[in-house]
């Protein structure tokens, strides 16, 4: 293979997330082979079959796969309270459709209109604590560690929605080089430019670049940290100090 080909393996739960893929850097300098793993424990066999020997430059891992002895999954209160958000305006909508209905029935169209779209959300919302709870970043973890094994020397990031700042760190403590969000605008121009820069990325961790941002953090402080995004990156750095 040409040394400005670079072979990706990109490896995922979701048969949509391998089409999406494809279309969004199939253009850009890589070979690509992709590999749809239903459950974590399957991937490392699925992706020999597919590689057929061969070695790639860079593995590109979904973090959420199902995974029978995936922890019990935990949300943040930030995450709760963005869950929560439009059940309360789907209550307070249907209140004041009630109170304009008898008031102004011009009023009760456009409240139902907003009452309709928090709607749409809330069922996103629902959709994303389904995935959330079928799904566990242990099942990422264990995809991780097992490449590892087969092959210790190539780089591997992490490319996923629903990253938090905890996965982040753990990702990078078990060897991933990052931890990259998936491009979610539903413009597309939008979507293809946020693929740009992650291409530009997987080019640079491909190539065996030296240590990311991120992974010199965690190595220096051992801190809650963000993780680095298409659209930059974000740090959150918390000191350890004992309570008082």
């Amino acid at each position: 293979m040409s040394s400005h080909i670079k072979h990706l393996v990109f490896v995922d739960d979701d048969r949509d997330a391998v089409r999406k893929f494809t279309e969004l850097y199939a253009r850009d300098p890589f070979s690509i082979t992709t590999v749809h793993a239903p459950e974590a424990r399957h991937a490392l066999s699925r992706i020999k079959d597919a590689l057929r020997g061969a070695k790639p430059d860079l593995f590109v891992l979904d973090l959420y796969f199902p995974h029978g002895n995936a922890r019990e999954e935990t949300f943040t209160r930030y995450e709760l309270e963005t869950m929560t958000a439009p059940i309360v305006k789907i209550i307070d909508a249907a209140r004041r459709v009630e109170r304009s209905l008898t008031e102004d029935r011009s009023q009760a169209r456009r409240i139902i209109g907003e009452l309709y779209s928090v709607m749409r959300q809330s069922l996103e919302t629902l959709q994303n604590w389904c995935a959330r709870i079928d799904n566990s970043p242990e099942g990422g973890m264990v995809v991780l560690r097992d490449i590892d094994k087969e092959w210790p020397g190539t780089p591997k990031v992490f490319y996923s929605v629903y990253a938090t700042l905890a996965d982040a760190k753990e990702a990078i403590e078990a060897g991933a080089t990052d931890v990259l969000s998936k491009p979610d605008s539903t413009n597309q121009q939008e979507e293809r430019d946020q693929a740009d820069r992650i291409s530009k990325l997987f080019l640079q961790y491909s190539m065996g670049g030296p240590p990311t941002f991120l992974q010199r953090l965690v190595k220096r402080f051992g801190l809650e940290i963000g993780f680095s995004t298409a659209q930059g990156i974000f740090i959150k750095l918390a000191k350890n100090t004992d309570a008082t």
